[in-house]
Formats: structure tokens, sequence, C-alpha cells
């Protein structure tokens, strides 16, 4: 049976940043919590879908990815494998993608153009999902080697939160822990 391990990681983070206080300015009905003392958070990355350049699920998987690599003694057309687990699949800014798949875009971006590529969706649960595959797939002597990757642009979800919940006790209220987006124009 063939061993697997982890052999790098990467990461990327929008450079843009939302402070809590920002974040609570886009509540519709008047704050009864406090979301710092119920989160700890006071500041979330902010992805961009408006610049030149979008900071969209897409390009953040893709940076990851690179960072990844630029870690590892592997090169790109090494990698015999790449799965993507990303919940959100939007590319080109703001643009719902199913097809193609995103590990065959991020594939082909990062280099890898030999290698095997497919998404799996399992909500949250994803990246372990496809880090699971991935070992089973090493150990059976399937591929030697893979890179499990996301890259998640929810950050509609918060604004939305904000617009349409009542207190703390909303089910959306979760959503007020996520990155954010820039204020729409």
């Amino acid at each position: 049976m063939n061993n697997s391990r982890l052999e790098a990681i990467g990461a990327y983070l929008p450079t843009t940043v939302m402070s809590t206080g920002e974040l609570l300015a886009h509540l519709e009905r008047t704050a009864k919590f406090d979301l710092f003392k119920i989160t700890g958070m006071t500041e979330r990355r902010v992805a961009d879908d408006t610049a030149e350049s979008p900071e969209d699920s897409l390009t953040m998987a893709v940076s990851a990815a690179l960072d990844c690599l630029g870690r590892s003694h592997y090169a790109p057309e090494e990698i015999d494998i790449v799965v993507s687990c990303s919940i959100s699949r939007v590319t080109d800014g703001r643009r719902l993608q199913l097809e193609p798949s995103f590990a065959h875009r991020i594939a082909k971006k990062i280099g890898a153009v030999g290698a095997i590529h497919f998404d799996v969706s399992n909500a949250c649960a994803g990246m372990m999902t496809g880090v699971l595959l991935l070992d089973r797939m090493i150990r059976s002597g399937a591929v030697h080697n893979g890179l499990v990757l996301s890259g998640e642009q929810i950050t509609p979800i918060a604004f939305t939160a904000a617009r349409e919940m009542g207190d703390s006790r909303d089910s959306r209220f979760a959503s007020m822990s996520v990155e954010t987006p820039p204020s729409p124009s």
C-alpha cells in the first residue's frame, strides 16, 4: 500500500479588508447584538468582483494553487490529478459556471495539462472529501500525487443577511461571519 502525505499547502486571501463596523453599517434594521463579541471577528477579507481583474472563485483557486506549487517540489506538469472542491463556482466576475469543470480550468491555467481533473460538491465538507478521495487514489496506486483546492466567493451572502435578518437569533446570522463583498454601487 502506498503512503500519502501533505507535501505543500498554499493560500490566497483578497487584499481588501472590511471591518465588522463597516459590515454592520449595511444592516437595514438597527443591530441589537454585538457582532464582535459574538464572533470575535474585527474584520474580514473582501473579494472584489468589480475590478478589471475580479477576485472570483476561479482566480482565487488558481492563485492558491500557484502558491502551493511555489512551495512544492513538484512542477505543474508533474501533477497527476486536480480536484476542485469549490462550493461557489463564480468566474468572470459574477458568472456561475458548472461546465467545463473548475478543476479542468484550474489545471489548464496552472500548466497541469496532463492531469486528471474533476469537481467535488459536498458543501462545507468538500475539501475533506477531496483530500480523502486523493488519499485513496494514491494508496490504490491510481495516481502518485495531486492537488486538492477550493476558491470560495460566497461573499454576497453577508449582504443578503444584513438586508434580511431581524436579530442574532435569525437563521441567517451565521452568514455575517463570512467574507463580504464591496458595497454594491
